[in-house]
């Protein structure tokens, strides 16, 4: 091809003949040259961008040793790093600030690459332990909440009494050990003597033969205690059971019409009434305050329907005359000291009754109706006269 084919594109009519023959001009060698310079200087500038690029991407590793699991996290995350957490399943039952990092790979102070993962081995806090002797296990166990310390009594399936003062620990006071340790307790077993729990609330009772290392066990269906298989004051070995037979206590119905009576003695279904009627309850066989068993018969008196003639006054009546209610058929009693009444099993009819004082100077007549008054009058002086039907 001649030279002077090349032209410049861009400027017509002009020839790149001139440059073209500056550079076959050279030697071959001073082409190899100039070509090697230019990969040259291309290859340091893609290394410049990668070097620049690389540089961006390192990190160094924090110190998160001592930390909470949480921080280590965070201190990781905040620098592009990835945390690897292992915790271990007795630590995990600890809460998070008994809870720090124990071992980290990598290092801290060591080079890695954004997005790299770094390894953290969680481990229990460490913790100065309580002085526990002197103290009982209740009080015992808020002094260990903080280190999140564990008990073993060596007393297999019995708790210790919750009154027992504490005598010696496998881990001394002072000494710093990890959270969650579990350290052996020695009790101070005082003398138990049975207490008197009749009359308490099984709850109560319950509580308080545990507080002195006793057991208790309930018989009968009932929330307060009836009495116990061994006699208070009796002097007995640690963990003995005791018996508890149950019941409940009698409320006070006197008074109530039979239906609240019937719901506050729902928990005894073996209530029966002295009549079908569903008047006031009179009388109850069982006094109130009472603890007997469910199961206990109880008998209340409840009045049927009745009318009652009642005369008062202060001295005594010449006659008194009257019919039952709705009847016609005339009673008269004369002579009769006060008070002086008569009952019919009804509470309706058109009542007849009268009466008048022999001495004295003030009489009254009354008619009751289920045992309320309905009416009643009140006459004075000598020979007074009174009529309420």
């Amino acid at each position: 091809m001649e030279e002077d084919s090349f032209r410049d594109p861009d400027v017509p009519g002009s020839s790149s003949s001139a440059p073209r023959k500056l550079l076959w001009g050279l030697s071959n060698q001073a082409r190899i040259k100039i070509t090697a310079f230019g990969i040259g200087l291309l290859l340091f500038a893609v290394g410049g961008i990668w070097l620049v690029h690389d540089f961006s991407q390192r990190r160094t590793v924090p110190d998160v040793l001592g930390r909470m699991p949480s921080g280590a996290i965070h201190m990781l995350e905040e620098v592009d790093l990835i945390a690897s957490t292992t915790i271990p399943p007795s630590v995990g039952e600890l809460r998070e600030f008994n809870q720090n990092v124990a071992k980290q790979v990598p290092a801290a102070g060591e080079a890695v690459r954004a997005g790299d993962e770094v390894q953290i081995i969680v481990g229990p806090r460490k913790v100065e332990v309580p002085d526990f002797v002197g103290v009982t296990l209740i009080d015992a166990k808020e002094l260990a909440d903080q280190g999140e310390f564990e008990f073993e009594d060596g007393l297999e399936d019995n708790a210790p009494g919750s009154s027992w003062p504490i005598s010696a620990q496998s881990i001394q006071a002072g000494e710093i050990s990890p959270a969650g340790s579990v350290i052996e307790l020695e009790f101070d077993i005082p003398e138990i003597i049975m207490p008197d729990v009749s009359g308490q609330k099984l709850q109560d009772a319950v509580i308080a033969l545990e507080t002195i290392g006793l057991k208790a066990v309930s018989v009968g269906d009932g929330d307060h205690v009836i009495s116990s298989d061994i006699a208070a004051g009796t002097t007995l070995e640690p963990f003995t059971s005791i018996s508890l037979s149950t019941g409940y206590v009698m409320p006070d119905v006197v008074g109530k019409p039979l239906r609240e009576a019937r719901e506050a003695l729902k928990n005894f279904p073996n209530t029966s009434t002295s009549t079908s009627s569903t008047f006031e309850v009179t009388a109850q066989s069982i006094p109130a305050g009472s603890i007997i068993p469910k199961d206990t018969e109880i008998l209340l008196t409840v009045p049927g329907p009745s009318t009652t003639y009642r005369i008062l006054g202060n001295g005594s009546v010449s006659a008194v005359t009257w019919a039952a209610p709705g009847a016609f058929s005339i009673q008269q009693a004369t002579g009769v000291s006060l008070p002086w009444e008569v009952t019919f099993p009804t509470d309706t009819g058109t009542a007849v009754f009268n009466a008048q004082l022999q001495d004295g100077d003030t009489i009254t007549c009354q008619i009751l109706r289920n045992g309320k008054v309905v009416r009643e009058l009140t006459s004075t002086g000598a020979f007074a006269f009174v009529q309420c039907g």
